[in-house]
């Protein structure tokens, strides 16, 4: 059989994943720039794929259709169950700020590759998938001049890198045959006993319906941060103090999720004083979903190198202050917890919203301190396809599908005793590329965000974000029937 073009492109992609996990990432352009970034691991990044940016992130309870486009929802492993046919899926983004201070404005733009996943089904349960994909990503470049005493000060602070994560995932429905099994051993009950009967359906359905999963991560990267203070005196005398701080992070981590659901295909309607049930003609699926990152150590290697520089007269006089090499440290990946309900009208229209919390406040950076703090967020999705299961000649507009999102944190830093909190608003399409047993689409995302205030001599970040990704669908490892 001739190899189609897709999975050639997910062997490329699988090799360009390996030769990442083996290299230098973060001396590659960050992605993120933003001076928020210089604290802790680096800019926390939203997690998912382009349609869970799409949809601000509100995917905790969000699962696939019976239908292509195949979601691949890394944030919540437990979605993997609902993988019906082999997904790829990999994306870049752009990204444009404006930035706002008290006295100045600046802007930035960056361009790079986003994220690559895989995911196949296992059998009719479950599903595995394996990606990379941003975690925190550091970039910024401040720069000051102030005055003391008549004496001109000048400081700058330097830094790029960032953190890296690639996961192993699972999901599947462990009871998926519970609700058969009931109604097939209790076709005389209904007769009997119907109360009990449709209430014994409606549990075992919850109980065919709930999944499980979890991910295994390895976070890699390292970050590189140097500040600089140049004092320059009337007598010609200059000083300069310089700190450098290279930390090397890599470890592990887990997370879990799960969903369960029911669906509702009738209602209750009065017909002459009799109570009798009425078929939807679209039936409703509720969808309840949570998912937890455990707290994890993350070992980090760190080079620091601190010194003063006097220049008197044109000598240069350099007094060392510290210079370790290859320290070795460790700290915490921040545990979080979020809980998500999605309700899906048919295979039309989703309605998505989650809650969040992450604990950062025991964090602990060197030279970094009382600047984390507890954050809470919350974001909401809505999706709809005219008819995605309509093929052939045009049917192309009525396969589009279309999302908008907004999400709001109050953010996990707190200077100068500001929280810098943020929110954004999304809206993207799913453009389908295929009429055939192949689906194939392309997906676009714009972002436009706020993170930060100009209140309390703090930076304001305006940006605008666009990801641009492909997913490709097939029938991997199912044999072929000839009648």
């Amino acid at each position: 059989m001739q190899i189609k073009i897709f999975r050639l492109i997910f062997i490329l992609s699988i090799l360009f994943s390996i030769q990442i996990t083996k290299g230098q990432v973060p001396s590659a352009p960050p992605i993120e720039y933003s001076p928020y970034s210089r604290f802790g691991y680096g800019q926390s990044q939203l997690h998912g794929n382009v349609i869970s940016q799409a949809l601000a992130g509100a995917t905790t309870a969000f699962v696939n259709d019976s239908f292509p486009c195949i979601y691949i929802n890394a944030s919540n492993p437990a979605t993997l169950s609902s993988i019906h046919s082999t997904a790829l899926e990999f994306g870049a983004q752009s990204k444009s700020s404006n930035f706002f201070a008290p006295n100045s404005n600046n802007k930035s733009s960056v361009t790079n590759f986003h994220y690559a996943s895989l995911a196949v089904p296992l059998k009719k349960f479950g599903g595995l998938a394996f990606g990379i994909s941003p975690d925190f990503q550091t970039g910024y470049s401040l720069l000051g001049v102030d005055s003391i005493n008549n004496e001109r000060l000048e400081y700058s602070y330097v830094g790029n890198g960032g953190l890296y994560k690639v996961f192993l995932g699972t999901g599947i429905k462990p009871f998926y045959k519970a609700q058969a099994k009931y109604k097939k051993n209790a076709i005389t009950s209904e007769s009997k006993n119907y109360r009990a009967f449709k209430r014994n359906v409606f549990l075992t359905g919850l109980l065919s319906q709930t999944s499980i999963g979890a991910n295994i991560n390895y976070h890699f990267g390292n970050n590189s941060n140097v500040s600089r203070n140049l004092t320059r005196f009337s007598d010609g005398t200059t000083t300069r103090a310089a700190k450098s701080l290279t930390n090397n992070i890599s470890g592990y981590s887990l997370n879990y999720g799960i969903i369960t659901g029911f669906t509702i295909d009738s209602i209750r309607t009065w017909n002459d004083s009799l109570s009798k049930r009425k078929k939807l003609k679209q039936a409703i699926n509720i969808s309840f979903g949570y998912n937890a990152y455990l707290q994890s150590q993350i070992n980090t290697k760190e080079d620091y190198l601190a010194y003063n520089e006097i220049v008197i007269g044109g000598n240069v006089f350099i007094d060392t202050i510290a210079n370790n090499n290859n320290v070795i440290t460790s700290n915490k990946m921040p545990a979080f917890q979020k809980f998500g309900i999605n309700v899906k009208l048919g295979e039309k229209l989703n309605f998505s919203a989650d809650y969040g919390i992450e604990s950062w406040k025991n964090q602990n950076f060197k030279f970094q301190t009382n600047v984390f703090k507890d954050q809470t967020s919350y974001a909401f999705g809505l999706q709809y396809t005219p008819a995605k299961r309509m093929i052939g000649k045009n049917t192309f507009a009525k396969r589009i599908t279309y999302r908008i999102g907004y999400r709001k944190s109050d953010g996990y830093l707190r200077i100068n005793n500001t929280d810098i909190g943020s929110q954004s608003f999304h809206a993207g399409v799913s453009l389908p590329l295929g009429r055939s047993v192949d689906y194939s689409f392309i997906h676009l995302n714009g972002e436009y965000g706020i993170i930060g205030t100009k209140k309390n001599n703090l930076i304001q970040e305006n940006y605008y974000k666009l990801v641009v990704s492909f997913s490709f669908n097939d029938l991997w490892f199912i044999k072929q029937r000839i009648d």
